[in-house]
C-alpha cells in the first residue's frame, strides 16, 4: 500500500533479504533469509495527517459470523484459509488508521474444530501488502504455533496442518518481529476446539475481540492516525477497541447481537492485546457460566460479575436475558469505555418481566410531565427530570458531558423548551462526544475539547430529539421543544 511510509517499506524489503538473528515468538531455528529479525529501530510513521480514503467501509467483524456448532462424532479435516491484508479503515467517524488484518476483519475469522480433527491452515498474503505476516495459533503443538511454517511475503501462500489435541478457545495472532505492532493493528483472532462431546446448546453465539490501538493522534482527533511505538512502550493506548472500531457493535452501530427475552447466549471473547488485561463485565446482567481462558475441559465458574481475560487469551461466558433492554459488554476498567471505545451491546427485545425487574413509579410521572411528546425517548436517561422552560430567552446553553448515566454521559439539561428563533448552544464540559439530531437535520463533529461549542437556531415549532452517537446506548440523549 502506498499509505505505508517509504522508510517502513525499505526496512521490510531489506529484512526479507538478510539473515535472521535471534529468537522471537516462532523465530527460533528459522532458516536464514526466511524470517526477518526483530527490529532494533522501529519504523517511525509521520505524525497525524488528514484522513485517508478508506479501503474498506467496515473493519469490525460481525459478531454472529461464527461456524455452526459441530454435530459429528468422528474427527475429520477442517480447512482454514486466512488472507492477511493491510488496509485503511475508520476507527471512528473522521479518524482513519492503516490496520493489519486476517481477511479484512477484526478479530480474524473464528476457526472451529473438534478434538481429534486435523486442521489445514493456509495463509495467503495479499499482493498489495508491504510487510511479511504469519500466524501463531495457541491450539498448535509445534514450532511457534505454526508461525515458522506460515511466514508469507506479499503475494505468497503457505499451508501447514496440525492435529487439534486439546479442547478450548485459543487466540491466534501474527508473530513476526514487531508482533506487538501487528497485533495492536488488528492481527488476531480465535480458534475454538470443541470437546468430543461438543458444547451445550444455546440460542445464540457471539464472537468478539478486544485490542489496544496506539496512535500519534488523540482519541477523536480527526485525520489519519499513524502508529506510535513510544505510546506502545508506555502501554498508553489511544483506543481500547472491541472488534476494531469505537462503540460500533450494538444498536448504536451494527445491531447484530440480538436476542429475545428468555433466550440464552454464549460469548466467545478473545483479547489480542498486545498488553492490557480485560475485565469483562455485562452491564445489566451477570455471567451465568465462565470458562476462564476458554478452558472448556474444566468446570465453569457460576454467576460471575467480572472475569479477567489476559492478553493473548480468551474467555467463554454464557448469560440469559429474563428482561428486555441493552446488555452492555465492557472492559470494567471503565475509562476504557468512557474515553477509549471498549463497548459492545447485546440488544434484548421482548416482554417486560416485573417480577424480575420493574422500573418503579418514578419513571411514569417524568414521561407524563413532557406531555407524552417523547414516546419513551428518555426512558433510559437518568438525568431527565421533565422539560426545563427557557422560553423568552434568545440563547440557551446545554452542557455536553454533564454527569449522568454512570459518568460524563449526559446533556444538561436533558430537555429544554424554547421560543422560535432561539439559538441553542451546546458546550462541551467533559468527554469525547458529538450532538446528532435523530431526524438527521443537524450534527456536530466528534470533539473531546472542554469549552468547544456547537450552535443551532430553532425556528419552527416542534420537538427535535438528539443524541451522542457513541453514547446513545448509555442514555446520552436530549430534546429541544419549540413552542
Amino acid at each position: 500500500m502506498s499509505d505505508i511510509p517509504s522508510t517502513t517499506r525499505r526496512r521490510v524489503l531489506q529484512a526479507l533479504g538478510v539473515g535472521a538473528g535471534g529468537a522471537f515468538a516462532g523465530c527460533a531455528g528459522a532458516p536464514r533469509n526466511e524470517m526477518p529479525p526483530p527490529s532494533e529501530q522501529e519504523p517511525e510513521p509521520p505524525s497525524t495527517n488528514p484522513a485517508k480514503d478508506v479501503d474498506i467501509e467496515r473493519v469490525a467483524a460481525n459478531p454472529t459470523a461464527i461456524p455452526s456448532p459441530i454435530d459429528r462424532s468422528e474427527p475429520t479435516t477442517v480447512t482454514a484459509d486466512l488472507t492477511t491484508r493491510e488496509l485503511v479503515a475508520e476507527v471512528e467517524p473522521g479518524v482513519t488508521y492503516t490496520y493489519m488484518t486476517f481477511d479484512g476483519r477484526i478479530p480474524g475469522p473464528m476457526i472451529r474444530a473438534r478434538v481429534g480433527d486435523h486442521v489445514e491452515v493456509t495463509v495467503t498474503s495479499d499482493p498489495d501488502n508491504t510487510m511479511p505476516h504469519n500466524v501463531d495459533l495457541h491450539a498448535v503443538r509445534g514450532p511457534g504455533g505454526g508461525a515458522e511454517a506460515s511466514l508469507v511475503k506479499p503475494g505468497e501462500t503457505r499451508t501447514f496442518t496440525f492435529e487439534a489435541t486439546y479442547p478450548g478457545l485459543f487466540v491466534y495472532h501474527c508473530a513476526i518481529p514487531n508482533l506487538d505492532y501487528h497485533i495492536s493493528s488488528g492481527m488476531f483472532g480465535a480458534i475454538l476446539v470443541e470437546p468430543e462431546e461438543g458444547l451445550p446448546a444455546v440460542d445464540h453465539e457471539f464472537y468478539l475481540g478486544q485490542h489496544e490501538l496506539y496512535t500519534k493522534g488523540r482519541a477523536g482527533e480527526e485525520g489519519h492516525h499513524d502508529f506510535d511505538f513510544e505510546a506502545m512502550k508506555r502501554e498508553d493506548p489511544t483506543y481500547v477497541l472491541i472488534n476494531g472500531e469505537k462503540y460500533v457493535i450494538g444498536p448504536q452501530g451494527y445491531d447484530e447481537m440480538q436476542m429475545r427475552t428468555g433466550e440464552t447466549a454464549r460469548v466467545y471473547y478473545a483479547v489480542g492485546g498486545p498488553n492490557l488485561l480485560s475485565s469483562l463485565h455485562p452491564i445489566g446482567s451477570v455471567w451465568d457460566e465462565v470458562w476462564e481462558q476458554g478452558a472448556v475441559a474444566s468446570a465453569p465458574d457460576r454467576y460471575v460479575q467480572t472475569t479477567p481475560v489476559l492478553p493473548g487469551s480468551t474467555a467463554i461466558a454464557t448469560l440469559h436475558a429474563p428482561v428486555p433492554g441493552p446488555i452492555k459488554l465492557v472492559d470494567h476498567a471503565l475509562s476504557r469505555v468512557a474515553r477509549k471505545g471498549a463497548l459492545a451491546v447485546i440488544d434484548v427485545q421482548g416482554d417486560e418481566n416485573p417480577d424480575i425487574f420493574e422500573a418503579g413509579e418514578s419513571a411514569a410521572p417524568q414521561q407524563q410531565s413532557a406531555g407524552g411528546e417523547f414516546d419513551g425517548w428518555f426512558d433510559d436517561v437518568d438525568n431527565y427530570d421533565g422539560v426545563v422552560d427557557m422560553t423568552g430567552t434568545s440563547t440557551v446553553r446545554v452542557q455536553v458531558g454533564s454527569q449522568a448515566n454512570g459518568g460524563a454521559f449526559g446533556f444538561g439539561p436533558a430537555a429544554v423548551r424554547v421560543s422560535p428563533g432561539t439559538d441553542v448552544v451546546w458546550e462541551w464540559i467533559e468527554g469525547m462526544h458529538d450532538v446528532e439530531a435523530e431526524d438527521g437535520s443537524f450534527g456536530s463533529r466528534m470533539v473531546g475539547e472542554s469549552g468547544h461549542t456547537f450552535t443551532r437556531t430553532f425556528d419552527g415549532a416542534g420537538t427535535t430529539k438528539y443524541f451522542c452517537t457513541p453514547h446513545r446506548a448509555m442514555g446520552m440523549k436530549g430534546a429541544v421543544v419549540v413552542e
